[in-house]
């Protein structure tokens, strides 16, 4: 049976080989569109995506699924772009959506003007130069007002992330982003994030924007960024991990971490240290630590013994 003729189909499907259908008309007949009992839909092209697929816009677009459905992901789309689906009010009931591999798409739909949109993982969109007002869908209102968690994860030519800074602004309830191997990455992160409690930034060389203002943050990971442009840290943070880092000397010295009386966890992993410490400043409510991977251990574990 094929699955034009299942209408009433629910739960999860996945489609896979997309880049071996020739006649769009295939894609239409699946009739998607038409299935309201459908919750998940993933939908998979397992050829290079490096490389232009010739009609993967069109099924694509042929594949449209109902309004009802609620999560959604695509793998290695070889289109150029995401189509007019990809919008309100066409899944307006979408509460989570993965992008992965979709190496040829330069820009993003208006994913911010998704009424229920909860998650939005974005992984390997390698095409992605900027992030801009096309991602938010409009300057005049609030986006992504039901989003909770948003991670970017390998986007080596994204270089500029344009917030709306408007009144209202972007994200009101996210309480999750991640930002990992973004290597040309500058700019500023979104400024108000009132509801964030973890936030993670990894192997993202070229950032040193500041801290945004969250202070709800009970996580923060931050690694391969210049550690001294990190010196407010949230008052409420629990868990404190610092990876790849070179600069943590100033950190540990200065008091920064002594005054954060919340801080309960921390973990310094593969860092290096330049010189020896003179004191280590720590909060009194710290009751784990972990350091892993680090060199020049011999600048670092003097002073630490003193403080332990």
């Amino acid at each position: 049976m094929e699955l034009r003729e299942l209408s009433y189909i629910g739960g999860s499907v996945v489609i896979q080989g997309l880049q071996n259908v020739i006649d769009a008309k295939d894609a239409s007949e699946a009739n998607l569109v038409g299935k309201p009992l459908l919750d998940e839909l993933q939908l998979e092209w397992n050829c290079d995506s490096d490389v232009e697929q010739n009609g993967s816009d069109i099924v694509l677009n042929d594949l449209q699924p109902h309004p009802n459905l609620k999560r959604l992901t695509i793998y290695r789309y070889g289109g150029s772009r995401f189509l007019d689906w990809f919008r309100f009010p066409s899944i307006l009931n979408m509460v989570s959506l993965r992008l992965w591999d979709c190496n040829n798409v330069s820009a993003f739909p208006p994913l911010g003007q998704l009424p229920s949109l909860k998650h939005l993982y974005i992984f390997g969109l390698s095409g992605i130069e900027r992030v801009g007002s096309e991602f938010y869908g409009t300057k005049s209102e609030p986006s992504f007002v039901s989003l909770k968690a948003l991670s970017f994860h390998y986007m080596p030519k994204w270089k500029e992330w344009l917030c709306l800074k408007g009144q209202g602004g972007e994200f009101p309830r996210l309480r999750e982003l991640h930002l990992e191997h973004c290597p040309e990455l500058r700019g500023d992160l979104p400024t108000h994030l009132p509801l964030l409690e973890r936030l993670v930034v990894e192997s993202c060389q070229q950032l040193v924007a500041r801290l945004p203002r969250a202070p709800a943050i009970r996580a923060l990971t931050t690694g391969s960024c210049d550690s001294s442009q990190w010196k407010e840290l949230p008052l409420l943070l629990q868990k404190l991990s610092i990876t790849n880092s070179d600069s943590l000397e100033s950190l540990l010295e200065e008091g920064t971490l002594q005054h954060k009386t919340s801080l309960e966890n921390m973990r310094i992993r593969n860092c290096s240290f330049s010189r020896p410490l003179y004191r280590v400043c720590l909060p009194l409510t710290l009751k784990s630590l972990k350091i892993e991977r680090c060199k020049k251990l011999e600048f670092l574990l003097p002073e630490f013994f003193k403080f332990l």
